[in-house]
């Protein structure tokens, strides 16, 4: 009996540090896309509050007239900010030809604005339709030359470059706050720094969301490098593509159902069971075997076969599934 009460203590004490460490590997994050009313900052009802980024437009502006171009989503972790710049799924032949950003680390904000007077900026060669930068918060550094803390409020500019047939033409700023002079139209935002919460251990039966799994920025949620679905490996990377393709015609039944199985994949990757939503093994099972019948899954091809009943059934039962059994109780949006 002693030696069982021993081996029990240590099974234990394994099971929590492991926790520890791992940082239980998930936490949960809203999709940057569409902008909600996250962009105000206002989250409320969620464990971590860290776990949901908050959008900003990037909005082009001509005369009195805003038109948003794309978004960029703050995120934060216990120790840095992300801040990732993405152009709107509705336009399908646009990208970033340059991002810049600059922080205002006492949240006093700006009088001017100038892409010359932001202090991180970057040229980007390719065509690229998303972008991350990554701010350690010992980087974001006060008059007082302390680092900033949770509790603090940062004023940040970000400005981006649109080019392409249907890009901006020119240069978009993210946020609401005009600055009275500057390069034409620039804006401004504030964001209060969190404290974040360690998430808990998912259980067999709790799931993550598409925007946990295909919006954070780096991937690193993934339990594996790739996942197979269909018959196809797919990266983390190619999946983010997916998931941000245009949605201009609306988003198809096999767009929706592609990445509602794909997202339950991962979380199974992850360790949970199907088997805790009624009927989910058999939705996953009919939408893989829909997809094994066709070519490896794109951003150009996903939006390009027809209307399913079948396939919108079974991404309707794993989506409400998903949202009811939230690894936080806190169901959140599936777009």
């Amino acid at each position: 009996m002693k030696q069982l009460k021993t081996n029990l203590w240590s099974f234990l004490l394994i099971f929590v540090l492991t926790c520890l460490v791992q940082a239980c590997k998930q936490d949960n994050a809203a999709a940057p896309e569409p902008l909600s009313a996250q962009a105000d900052g206002k989250i409320s009802g969620i464990t971590d509050p860290c776990a949901t980024c908050v959008d900003q437009p990037l909005y082009k502006s001509t005369g009195n007239d805003n038109e948003v171009i794309g978004s960029v989503a703050i995120c934060q972790t216990a120790t840095q900010l992300t801040l990732t710049f993405t152009v709107s799924g509705a336009r399908e032949n646009a990208w970033f030809s340059q991002t810049g950003i600059r922080i205002d680390a006492d949240g006093t904000g700006f009088i001017t604005l100038n892409p010359g007077s932001l202090s991180r900026e970057m040229n980007h060669g390719d065509k690229i339709r998303s972008y991350t930068w990554t701010i350690p918060f010992a980087d974001i550094v006060k008059a007082d030359l302390t680092p900033v803390t949770s509790g603090n409020t940062v004023c940040i500019a970000a400005y981006a470059v649109v080019p392409g047939p249907d890009g901006a033409g020119g240069m978009v700023w993210a946020g609401s706050v005009a600055t009275q002079a500057g390069n034409p139209h620039p804006r401004s935002f504030c964001y209060e720094i969190k404290s974040c919460a360690t998430p808990p251990c998912p259980t067999s039966t709790c799931y993550f969301s598409q925007g946990y799994w295909f919006a954070k920025p780096n991937g690193s949620q993934w339990p594996a490098a790739t996942i197979s679905f269909g018959g196809f490996d797919y990266t983390y990377a190619e999946a983010r593509a997916i998931f941000f393709s245009s949605n201009a015609k609306g988003k198809t039944d096999a767009k929706q159902a592609f990445l509602q199985g794909l997202a339950m994949k991962l979380n199974l990757a992850g360790g949970s069971d199907p088997g805790a939503c009624t009927g989910g093994t058999a939705a996953l099972q009919s939408i893989e075997t829909y997809f094994s019948t066709k070519p490896k899954q794109t951003s150009s091809t996903i939006n390009s076969y027809g209307a399913n009943s079948s396939l919108k059934s079974a991404a309707s039962l794993l989506s409400n599934c998903i949202k009811a059994n939230h690894c936080d109780n806190i169901p959140l949006p599936t777009y």
